[in-house]
């Protein structure tokens, strides 16, 4: 009986884990971005992307509730799927607001490899 319930919760944290990642993914999202959102060191999202440990069921709450996805779904396989129109429209409000422009979804590589150069130009002068 203790080894089916360690597998059932391998399984548990396997989709937990992969689920986690793509909303994540989806929301442009870093881990040290989660973890301040639901008031967890990055460390203990980093335990669980990489399969490391459980965390409390009120972590997982918390994960639900801000992604506004059910329990059930960050704990099935396959619960939550990548949304790149999510992903895109956060760049193009960001480069809206940071930045003035109006990009359309047929530019959307161009702006998004403009922006990152930008931010890793800005990123590279304050480290100088």
């Amino acid at each position: 009986m203790i080894n089916n319930n360690k597998a059932k919760e391998a399984k548990d944290l396997e989709s937990l884990s992969s689920n986690v990642r793509t909303l994540m993914w989806n929301h442009n999202m870093t881990q040290g971005d989660l973890g301040r959102v639901i008031g967890v060191p990055q460390a203990t999202v980093n335990r669980v992307l990489n399969l490391k440990s459980m965390p409390k069921v009120s972590t997982i709450k918390n994960i639900a509730e801000f992604y506004s996805v059910t329990l059930d779904s960050l704990l099935e396989r396959n619960g939550v799927m990548l949304d790149p129109t999510i992903r895109n429209s956060r760049l193009m409000n960001k480069l809206k607001t940071e930045m003035g422009m109006i990009p359309t979804q047929d530019s959307i590589p161009f702006y998004r490899k403009f922006y990152n150069m930008l931010t890793n130009k800005a990123n590279d002068n304050a480290n100088s």
